[in-house]
Parts: structure tokens; sequence; C-alpha cells
């Protein structure tokens, strides 16, 4: 994550520059995956303004726009470079049926995390204490 807003921000809008430059150049493969880490710094930003104007919906929208791209980004890689680069069927199964696994566990993990009302960005770290 940045270290701020303006961090957050700047890397979105570097990335998106480079992000429409790859698909100029008609680099799909490589766009597919990058538009998912150039949207996660624009989650980051909204997960900063949230923090600093202590607006507790916003956070909660961030956190799980942030767990959202965290499950998708490997899942889609994954199915991608199964069914482009090999033919081999059980492998391709293997393949689905891991990532069908991830998403439910991705899945209930949010609702656990959601029945207890924990899912949000955390406002601060909390330092650790020396033992004297």
């Amino acid at each position: 994550m940045c270290f701020n807003e303006t961090a957050s921000i700047t890397a979105f809008a570097i990335g998106s520059v480079c992000l429409a430059y790859t698909i100029y150049k008609k680099m799909y493969v490589f766009s597919f995956l990058y538009v998912t880490i150039v949207l996660m710094q624009l989650v980051e930003y909204y997960g900063h303004v949230a923090l600093t104007t202590e607006n507790a919906k916003l956070n909660k929208y961030a956190a799980i726009a942030g767990l959202s791209l965290l499950v998708i980004q490997p899942i889609i890689w994954a199915l991608y470079v199964c069914y482009t680069h090999t033919n081999n069927t059980n492998i391709q199964t293997m393949i689905l049926l891991t990532s069908i696994l991830f998403i439910l566990f991705s899945v209930g993990l949010s609702v656990i995390i959601e029945k207890t009302n924990n899912l949000a960005i955390p406002s601060q770290i909390k330092p650790q204490t020396e033992n004297k």
C-alpha cells in the first residue's frame, strides 16, 4: 500500500498511462493482469481518503474492493495461463477446481469477517511495546 493519498493517486495515474500504452501496443495479455494492479492503486487511494476523513462507509467499500481484487487477480491469471498454455484437460480441470475452491474459501472468509464487523482498513498499526 502506498504511503498516502497522493502517492496512491499518482501511482494510479502513472499506471493508467502505462496501461493505455500496453493496450495501444496490443499487449492485451499483460494489460489484462496490469489492470488489476492499477485498480488496486485507486482502491488504496479511496482507502486513504476514508481513513483521513474517518468515513466508515467508504472504508468498508474500499476494503471490499481490495479484497475482491486480491481474489480475482490470481484466478484470472491462473485460468488464462492454464487455458492458453496447456491442452492437458487434467491440468485444466485441476486449476479450475482449485480456482473454485479458492473463490469459495474467499467468500466464506469475507462472510466471517463481515459477521464480526471487522471488514475495514485499519486506521493505524499499534506499535509493539518493549518488555522491561
